[in-house]
């Protein structure tokens, strides 16, 4: 990880250069590209380098339960969770079309890939750099493939134990030295009765990318990692579960549960 870096085309961090300030526009754009469009010069003309949005495909991101899985908040844009997050995902044409803008208007653009065919799509962008979100940071097959593009990385360690950001560096650094850690607190000043502790339950598992029959010891090309219902092995034990036997069969795009492994030792983190 070297101590200065070039983030972008011409743009340096660390070391004596200026801070690298990335305006996070996330999703706040409510799936409306006009509102989008406002957000990337309102974060130009408030001196930010660089406009930031999250980018999914979601069938790769959440299993088929995940995405099934009633939303009844008042906030949603649908009657599944699925219905709501494709309202706001914006297509690759309007990412093309929001990369140009930024462009017009004198501001670096990146994106948050969330899943391994959203980087695909970042990377077949051209963006300057690729983040990774705190969510990913342990999702080390992710990281593996991400690293290996070349491209500039940002990754988060909110959510991270030191010494998974350990296990991150070692991951990282011979596949690609270019990368830096974005310190990160997943804690933000809201409100009690808006936390919606129940979001919790979607965090990251290893999935099952194809039906896995009783009894087959699994490999690397059988697994993968999605935001799953419900929730099973976390993403840094999936070099541990190749080897290990499924006791009965696994349908595919269901969660790798502990119950269904034998002998794998580690428990399911809670």
């Amino acid at each position: 990880m070297p101590l200065e870096l070039e983030l972008c085309p011409g743009r340096w961090v660390g070391g004596q250069h200026p801070c690298f300030i990335i305006a996070e526009i996330g999703q706040n754009h409510q799936g409306d590209l006009d509102v989008a469009k406002r957000m990337i010069r309102m974060a130009k003309e408030c001196g930010a380098d660089c406009a930031k949005f999250q980018k999914s495909e979601l069938e790769f991101k959440f299993n088929r339960k995940a995405l099934e899985r009633p939303y009844t908040s008042k906030h949603s844009w649908g009657k599944t969770y699925g219905e709501h997050k494709r309202h706001l995902e914006f297509s690759h044409d309007q990412y093309r079309e929001l990369q140009r803008y930024a462009e017009e208007v004198g501001i670096f653009f990146t994106a948050s890939g969330m899943d391994e065919m959203a980087v695909e799509f970042l990377h077949e962008l051209n963006v300057p750099f690729f983040k990774v979100g705190s969510g990913d940071t342990n999702n080390f097959p992710y990281l593996e493939k991400t690293a290996k593009k070349g491209r500039p990385m940002v990754i988060s360690s909110g959510m991270q134990s030191m010494d998974t950001m350990k296990q991150v560096y070692q991951i990282v650094k011979p596949l690609n030295p270019n990368f830096c850690f974005l310190q990160c607190t997943s804690a933000y000043p809201l409100q009690p009765e808006d936390v919606n502790l129940r979001v919790i339950s979607l965090g990251k598992s290893v999935v099952a990318k194809v039906k896995i029959p009783e009894g087959t010891i699994l490999t690397m090309d059988m697994l993968t990692v999605k935001v799953g219902e419900p929730k099973g092995y976390p993403p840094e034990d999936i070099f541990n579960l190749v080897g290990k036997k499924v006791l009965v069969t696994v349908e595919e795009d269901d969660t790798i549960m502990e119950e269904l492994v034998d002998n794998h030792g580690k428990k399911i983190k809670s």
